[in-house]
C-alpha cells in the first residue's frame, strides 16, 4: 500500500514530466543543484523549476477546498521570496488524469497574462562554435 506522501511525489513526476513533454525548459534536469531537481526529489519544496524562472510553481496531490486556498497562499508566498510575481499551483484531481489536474494562480496573474504580460519562456543555452554540447 501506497502512503499520502508517495502518491503525492508520484504525481509531483507525472506533473512535471507532462510539463516538460508540452513545453517546459528545464536546461539540465540531472543537475542536482537545480531548483528542478529539488521539485523532484523534496516532497517539501516549493519554489521555482530551474529553467522557467521567473514561474514559481507549487504541485500539490489533493484538490479539495481548504488545499486550494493553501496552495494557492503557499505559492504566492514562495513567488515573493524568490523575487517574483508570477506563480502557479498545480492540484492534482482524484480520479483524472495528470493533463486534466488544475493549475491555480491568481486572478491578476491570469488577467496579465491575457493582457499579454506574461514573460517569455528562456531559451536554452546556444552550443559554443567548435564545442560540442
Amino acid at each position: 500500500m501506497t502512503s499520502n506522501r508517495q502518491t503525492g511525489q508520484a504525481f509531483r513526476a507525472e506533473a512535471l514530466i507532462y510539463l516538460l513533454q508540452n513545453g517546459l525548459i528545464a536546461f539540465d534536469p540531472s543537475d542536482q543543484s537545480s531548483a528542478f531537481h529539488s521539485m523532484r526529489t523534496d516532497a517539501d519544496q516549493w519554489t521555482h523549476i530551474a529553467g522557467v524562472h521567473p514561474w514559481v510553481v507549487h504541485v500539490r496531490g489533493g484538490a479539495t477546498g481548504d488545499v486550494l486556498s493553501e496552495a494557492l497562499s503557499d505559492v504566492d508566498t514562495a513567488a515573493r521570496a524568490a523575487g517574483t510575481e508570477w506563480g502557479a499551483a498545480i492540484l492534482r484531481r482524484r480520479g483524472h488524469e495528470t493533463e486534466d489536474s488544475y493549475a491555480l494562480m491568481p486572478l491578476r496573474t491570469f488577467a496579465r497574462i491575457l493582457r499579454g504580460e506574461a514573460p517569455e519562456p528562456p531559451r536554452p543555452p546556444r552550443p559554443v562554435a567548435g564545442i560540442a554540447g
